[in-house]
């Protein structure tokens, strides 16, 4: 594959800032911070599945821990009110040999879930359950999501950027180590100093020059930056920032090449694992693929990594399982197999290179569904959520209270009882040190709950 190199492509540098001030090449759709900083090879991976994940059918309980009879729990009520989008047959509710794996006395995954079983036994799963946003029952995406990109329910007027992005900047992480995918111009991503901004859009699987016009939004954009860069004539001089912009997405493109190559079939860093096609296989096996090659480089330094998954407002056709088979199928059970099967797969490649064990990854929604279906056989707005974490530093288990039956009638859903901040804050000390999550989760801007936020993660 031909590139200019990097001297060659800054002598063209000409073209006027006019000529290109509507390029998205001044914002290149994959982007790194640009300093080098903290040492440990450490790896914390963010995954978002966006929309309002649906953590009944996703975890399903079998039996309600609140109370003894089982006809007046809340299972039961689930069951009664979801016909056609929770996953247990009403008949073989407690039978969950066949319909879900089982996580301790009174929960379970869903079938989707059981290429994680290994890793639930291994002890390295923790579930989170009703965790979210205290206080809050509004089911806003707008309002919820901001509340966890700036991870503060009072973000309004009083923070401008996401609590990613503050991260990056507090720890001046470097090139090669702060990373984004999905959709670039969230707050997640927006830093002070646009270069030290890990921009979103592009994986390496992203990288497919055989067909450019018929590939990705991506693929299209780097093959417009690859004509500049070997563009002959140029008339004008560029200015400072156009230059800095343009030799980014150079080495973005060049960086992300040389990461493809290395780690391709029959390569001494050569993956492992078996990715499924689609947005959350090509995210995973991308992020697989850079820390294969960055923890192939001398004195490996810490790597973030935030993932945007969408496709979790259930609204309609949602599916379920078959009253009378319990064969699971539909829309969310799909998706929901494609995101274990590629977390299971991007485990497979962190174990094969030894870095499982300095690993984290945290599952997470703005919140869940409603107790009860809609007349479009899908779920709507819910609140308090179950979170999943995951690692070999993470403490496996079931943390938190489960949902009431009165939870369910009087709100149609569960409130939060965990605040979500002590999952991210505990994330951040493990990676960055104690002292530094509490610059970006303050004391006393959320409800502390020293069991999660001092047991969940091993130093």
């Amino acid at each position: 594959m031909f590139l200019v190199k990097r001297r060659e492509f800054l002598k063209k540098l000409g073209l006027s800032a006019a000529a290109l001030s509507s390029s998205r090449l001044l914002n290149p759709l994959f982007s790194f911070a640009t300093d080098p900083s903290t040492l440990g090879g450490k790896n914390l991976i963010l995954l978002n599945l966006a929309g309002g994940f649906d953590s009944f059918a996703a975890f399903p309980y079998l039996l309600d821990p609140n109370v003894s009879n089982q006809a007046d729990g809340f299972v039961q009520y689930l069951n009664t009110n979801r016909p056609a989008t929770f996953v247990l047959p009403r008949a073989n509710l407690l039978d969950a040999s066949s319909h879900s794996y089982l996580l301790n006395s009174y929960l379970g995954f869903a079938p989707a879930f059981a290429p994680l079983e290994p890793i639930w036994q291994a002890n390295k799963i923790r579930l989170n359950q009703s965790i979210g946003i205290i206080g809050d029952l509004s089911g806003s995406h707008n309002y919820c999501e901001n509340c966890y990109s700036f991870g503060d329910p009072n973000f309004v007027g009083g923070v401008s950027r996401g609590w990613y992005a503050r991260l990056i900047e507090l720890l001046n992480l470097t090139d090669h180590q702060a990373y984004g995918f999905g959709t670039f111009s969230r707050i997640d991503f927006v830093t002070s100093d646009p270069q030290k901004a890990p921009v979103a859009g592009m994986r390496t699987e992203d990288l497919t020059w055989d067909d450019p016009i018929g590939g990705s939004r991506s693929a299209i954009n780097l093959e417009t930056s690859r004509a500049l860069l070997e563009a002959a004539t140029i008339s004008t001089s560029a200015d400072a920032k156009l230059k800095a912009a343009l030799s980014k997405g150079y080495d973005t493109v060049e960086f992300m090449t040389q990461v493809n190559t290395d780690t391709g079939p029959g390569k001494p860093l050569a993956l492992v694992g078996s990715y499924p096609a689609g947005s959350i296989g090509d995210t995973c096996k991308s992020i697989a693929r850079l820390i294969s090659f960055l923890e192939n480089e001398p004195n490996p330094k810490n790597r973030a990594f935030y993932a945007y998954e969408g496709g979790f407002d259930t609204h309609g056709n949602q599916g379920g399982a078959d009253r009378t088979s319990g064969v699971v199928s539909g829309a969310l059970h799909n998706h929901l197999s494609n995101v274990a099967l590629a977390i299971k797969a991007l485990v497979d490649d962190l174990q094969n290179r030894g870095v499982w064990e300095k690993t984290v990854i945290i599952l997470f929604s703005e919140f869940s569904r409603t107790a009860k279906q809609n007349g479009g056989a899908g779920t709507d707005h819910g609140a308090a959520s179950t979170h999943l974490v995951m690692g070999g530093p993470v403490n496996g288990g079931v943390y938190g209270q489960a949902p009431t039956r009165a939870d369910l009638m009087a709100k149609n859903c569960y409130p939060a009882r965990l605040d979500f901040q002590n999952e991210f804050a505990a994330a951040v000390r493990w990676f960055a040190g104690a002292g530094v999550d509490e610059q970006i989760f303050p004391p006393g801007t959320y409800v502390l709950d020293p069991g999660l936020y001092g047991g969940l993660i091993s130093a």
